[in-house]
């Protein structure tokens, strides 16, 4: 009995606050809640919702986890909020905890089963197990379907499919769950924050599938939203891919409006890492147009920053495409350098795979054409083919077509001109399979 009263959620606020030196009213303004809150949780009396949990917590200066690590004492309505908050939080391994605890309990409601199902899910798939949370998304979704549930639920769960689809890296099912989920929420009676949402994906993976076009169609009816709601940083993300679309469309001026509003956004939230995405792309695409070797300065100083922020993945890709941008001046040596320190990188710090497959992919790219500038043909031909293997593999057809046309370069410089046919018969099923899949897809 002395272990579950020292152990309940009530004593350890009372422990925590007591280490603190604080008063019950002391603690009760910093965490926004009454007085009576504080005494009565702390006297047994009763459980202060999740979200004031939170507050306490915060306030405490302790994790959340810590004042609810024993669950038998709250009920299960409360439980689901709590594995709610751990979500929120992107605390993943402690919401997959609690619902460990909570699937052991046969008291669920059928609807409370769907809830923490999708919060299973996304806790799966943001902790590197994507698959599970398609398979696990896909029983629901059949589910929901088969007992036509809810319109919002169906088309939460297919925009959470898209997310998963997105991080296993198929950005074709990604695209066909996106477009599902958006034409479910057509049906809204109102456009909601679920289908700014779903608007933003779609135009997240159109942008990745290379349909530039497409994706600020379905960005704008995101950016409107999240403007009129004040969400800053949503709207920085939405109009931080508005300027790569721009940027692919060659609208070099709306790109760097874009571009320089979500940068401010970050730059004000101090979300610096984000800040320093857009100024990676700025560099990279707006000024790489005007002026190339000032682009290749600032990519230097964008290097610098993301080692600063320990984002290894960018570094590397940084280095890629200061390569890139060299090869372009037939500066091939400087450019060797750079493809060696991005390599460097890739072998020495953890990448997802994700990012790993989308680094290699450009960094094969990008060797290849250096070869080709060597006048190694049989060896770019080679890595033109690992580069598309790999851009095939995250599924942007597009990428992957534009690796294999420095294969068919290659072969016409070494006369071999039946190879470049047939090689440029296959980029072009590539391209028309692509737009197939785009305009049919299937889910």
């Amino acid at each position: 009995m002395g272990t579950e009263v020292k152990n309940s959620v009530g004593e350890k606020i009372r422990r925590f606050r007591e280490e603190r030196g604080l008063s019950q009213k002391e603690l009760a303004d910093k965490a926004d809640v009454s007085p009576s809150t504080i005494s009565k949780a702390e006297g047994g009396i009763f459980t202060p919702s999740p979200d004031k949990l939170q507050r306490v917590s915060d306030a405490l200066g302790i994790p959340f986890h810590e004042l609810i690590e024993a669950t038998s004492e709250l009920e299960v309505s409360t439980l689901v909020v709590i594995v709610k908050i751990f979500v929120e939080r992107k605390e993943y391994h402690h919401a997959l905890k609690h619902i460990a605890d909570l699937e052991k309990r046969g008291d669920l409601l059928e609807h409370q089963k769907q809830e923490v199902s999708v919060y299973k899910a996304e806790s799966f798939m943001r902790t590197n197990r994507a698959e599970e949370a398609i398979n696990l998304l896909a029983d629901l979704r059949a589910s929901l379907e088969s007992a036509q549930a809810d319109e919002h639920l169906v088309a939460d769960v297919f925009n959470r499919l898209g997310n998963a689809y997105f991080l296993a890296s198929n950005m074709t099912h990604a695209h066909a769950h996106y477009l599902r989920a958006q034409q479910i929420a057509l049906t809204f009676a109102v456009f909601d924050e679920l289908a700014a949402k779903i608007s933003y994906n779609l135009g997240m993976v159109c942008s990745w599938l290379k349909k530039p076009s497409e994706a600020t169609e379905h960005l704008e009816k995101a950016e409107q939203f999240f403007r009129e709601i004040s969400d800053n940083i949503r709207l920085a993300d939405t109009l931080f891919r508005q300027g790569q679309c721009y940027r692919d469309l060659n609208k070099l001026e709306l790109a760097e409006r874009y571009l320089n509003e979500s940068f401010a956004i970050y730059k004000s939230h101090n979300l610096l890492e984000l800040a320093q995405h857009v100024r990676y792309n700025l560099a990279s695409s707006v000024t790489a147009a005007i002026e190339i070797d000032l682009a290749i300065e600032e990519l230097q100083v964008c290097v610098e920053n993301f080692k600063s922020l320990k984002d290894y993945f960018m570094v590397a890709y940084t280095y890629v495409r200061i390569a890139e941008l060299q090869l372009e001046k037939a500066q091939v040596k400087e450019a060797d350098q750079n493809l060696v320190e991005a390599l460097q990188v890739m072998q020495t710090f953890e990448i997802s795979e994700f990012y790993l497959n989308n680094g290699y992919a450009f960094y094969y790219k990008v060797l290849a054409r250096s070869l080709y500038a060597k006048e190694k043909y049989g060896e770019a031909i080679e890595t033109s083919f690992n580069s598309s293997k790999l851009f095939g593999k995250i599924g942007v057809k597009r990428d992957e077509a534009d690796s294999l046309e420095i294969a068919v370069d290659a072969y016409l410089k070494l006369g071999d001109s039946n190879e470049a046919i047939q090689l440029s018969r296959r980029i072009s099923d590539l391209l028309r399979h692509s737009l197939d899949l785009f305009a049919n897809p299937e889910v």
